[in-house]
């Protein structure tokens, strides 16, 4: 699942990563997707590209989004052409975000005003021109939120174009999952374990 999700960082812009709560979303970000790209194994150059620190919204999406990136204070209607200019004079390749949690802006976001902000906000600066070759942004979702998606033309339309449907683990993968780290640093699990 991890080279799914890496070959599509590689060819698009945006991928929103679905799943059931508990199904591994964040594990797939943060130890696949972000680990594999900063070990450079699966994409020649992707040690010169800028992760930007994962985050989750939280009740102010918006002021998350602008700490991540040392925009804090910056006023909200500049702030997209701000985050554009971030990402072009960012001495990387590509510029990727990771929104981990995004049901957060449905769940803890007090305002529809506010959760469209923040949905404009890195809908303008994945559209600009500027932008559209260096700027990749991966959402983690609880698939149970689609339809509140769907109520933000933009964004569903974005979700529905290129998505990644994390599947729970079989018994061998979860196997795999707890024995390879360990096999890594030379220690076994034991068996009954």
């Amino acid at each position: 699942m991890t080279d799914e999700l890496i070959e599509r960082v590689r060819a698009n812009n945006f991928v929103a990563v679905l799943g059931a709560s508990g199904s591994g979303k964040s594990s797939l970000l943060r130890a696949g997707l972000l680990y594999q790209l900063k070990r450079v194994q699966k994409i020649s150059g992707s040690d010169r590209w800028l992760y930007i620190k994962p985050f989750t919204p939280t009740f102010s999406p918006l002021k998350n989004l602008q700490r991540v990136i040392n925009l804090e204070g910056e006023k909200p209607e500049n702030l997209t052409d701000k985050i554009i200019e971030f990402i072009n004079q960012a001495e990387a390749e590509k510029v990727v975000m990771v929104i981990d949690q995004f049901e957060e802006s449905f769940t803890l976001c007090e305002t529809h005003e506010k959760r469209q902000d923040f949905f404009d906000c890195f809908l303008d600066a994945l559209a600009s021109e500027k932008t559209q070759n260096k700027f990749c942004l991966v959402l983690g979702m609880r698939a149970d939120f689609l339809d509140q998606c769907s109520k933000y033309p933009g964004l569903a339309t974005k979700i529905k174009e290129n998505q990644l449907l994390v599947t729970p683990l079989e018994k061998d993968e979860i196997e795999e999952a707890i024995k390879k780290p360990a096999e890594l640093v030379g220690m076994g699990v034991e068996p009954k374990l």
